[in-house]
């Protein structure tokens, strides 16, 4: 017997076919556009063209770092690129990275050896290293290749002037030919006012140098090199003006604060001499020269003790003091405290201190706040008890003393201060030391010399006055 067929359901059929689809649709089209778990989406990356955009607009802000930040991430974006080394190479000669603008200019030359840019460049950064036969060299190749380019002639004129001041009429006549060329180049107008100032010719130099700050008005070596011009002209005020103007733009850079320092002294304000000559100082300390300046702003400004403390770390070098910082209160680290091991920031200590001779607080104990009171130090008298959280600790500085050499002028004046320092404070056996060793080392120096006999005077008019006289 044959069984009956049951009938389909056309609604069933119709939707089976929907579901059907449905999974074909997902399997093609949902399915490959969602991302597998645990995999991180890739980021879109930034093109070069915008790292360069990025890198023109904060130069002309006058924030070079980040523009150095942004030139460098062109060049990890599209390294084969030699114009994002060039403009690197370019900004690093601003910065004072010689050498590194050296190396990428070269890089840019590896890529592409035909680059008049890169060999004008390369030239600028070996100019500024001193190598002034291999600058020539390099910008007369860059002139070869390319005689129109504005910024080899800008280039050109600097280096021959620095080559010889002889060369004087050439260079006028390349920086001249620069502005010229192109009226906007900032490094055209630059390279003129070099000339003029290398001339002496300090006005002029003031008129090329400000149509550059015209151009860009935030890169601190044109303020700086406007400053000297008006040192140069005895306008005290306006190189003030400038060298602030220029610390502000560049406020990690010491020069400023060390020219800032020596116009002050020039104008008998050693009070703020020393006050800028401290903070390059704190902003450089393993620098002995800085130590020196600032010695020698003290001496001016009657700090004896001050001065010989500095002088003395200029000549002889040393370890500079450990800086902490407990609370808002500053303290130096005396070189012999009782520190206990493994203190890090954030840690509640306890700390005995002294006045320092600068009027600062020098630490002789820094223990860990274990509820027990800091041992006290036999012999200290008015010790100061002080209680709070670490907040920085900055190790001190080894400083390298310098040697005494003819050659080295600012180093020949710290030593004659420091024996006058000395001969002034009763210290006379080093005083005596250090004027003979002047006399024996630059004897060719007057100053050097009329200073060391004017330390051997002070001592022996000390020793007199301090000798008992016999009792008859």
């Amino acid at each position: 017997m044959r069984k009956k067929r049951r009938r389909s359901n056309p609604w069933r059929v119709l939707l089976l076919l929907i579901l059907i689809g449905i999974l074909i649709y997902v399997e093609r089209v949902v399915v490959p556009s969602v991302p597998p778990p645990f995999i991180p989406e890739p980021t879109e990356t930034q093109s070069p063209v915008a790292f360069v955009t990025e890198a023109e607009t904060l130069f002309q802000s006058g924030k070079l770092a980040q523009a150095e930040q942004a030139y460098a991430q062109a060049i990890s974006v599209d390294p084969d690129e030699p114009a994002h080394y060039i403009a690197l190479a370019r900004l690093e000669v601003f910065l004072g990275k010689y050498e590194q603008a050296e190396e990428n200019a070269s890089n840019a030359l590896l890529i592409d050896e035909n680059s008049a840019l890169a060999y004008a460049v390369l030239a600028w950064s070996l100019d500024f290293q001193g190598r002034y036969v291999e600058a020539l060299e390099k910008i007369e190749l860059a002139l070869e290749m390319d005689p129109n380019l504005a910024l080899a002639r800008a280039y050109y004129a600097e280096i021959l002037i620095d080559v010889s001041p002889g060369n004087y009429r050439e260079a006028l006549d390349e920086a001249r030919a620069a502005v010229e060329m192109a009226p906007s180049l900032l490094e055209a107008h630059r390279a003129l006012g070099y000339v003029w100032e290398m001339t002496g010719s300090y006005a002029e130099a003031i008129e090329s140098y400000q149509t550059a700050v015209s151009i860009n008005p935030n890169l601190a070596i044109l303020h700086m090199s406007i400053g000297d011009m008006y040192l140069a002209l005895n306008d005290t005020t306006k190189a003030i003006e400038s060298y602030t103007r220029a610390s502000v733009l560049s406020p990690t850079d010491v020069l400023p604060y060390r020219r800032l320092a020596l116009t002050h002294a020039r104008i008998g304000e050693f009070g703020k001499a020393s006050q800028w000559a401290e903070e390059a100082m704190h902003m450089d300390p393993s620098d002995p020269y800085l130590h020196g300046d600032l010695g020698r702003m003290y001496y001016n400004n009657n700090q004896v003790l001050p001065a010989i403390k500095e002088l003395g770390m200029a000549i002889h070098g040393g370890m500079m003091p450990d800086q902490w910082v407990i609370d808002d209160q500053e303290l130096l680290v005396d070189p012999d405290a009782r520190v206990d091991a493994g203190i890090e920031v954030g840690d509640v200590v306890n700390v005995i201190a002294i006045p320092g001779g600068d009027g600062e607080l020098v630490a002789l104990v820094i223990e860990i706040d274990d509820g027990i009171p800091p041992v006290p130090i036999s012999g200290v008298e008015n010790p100061i008890d002080l209680h709070g959280t670490v907040v920085s600790i900055v190790e001190g500085a080894y400083v390298v003393g310098l040697p005494l050499e003819p050659g080295d002028s600012r180093a020949v004046g710290f030593y004659y201060t420091y024996a006058l320092a000395l001969a002034r404070n009763g210290q006379c056996e080093l005083a005596r030391e250090i004027a003979r060793a002047l006399l024996l080392g630059v004897p060719d120096d007057e100053v050097a010399a009329e200073n060391a006999e004017l330390t051997l005077e002070m001592c022996s008019a000390f020793s007199a006055a301090t000798t008992p006289t016999a009792t008859p």
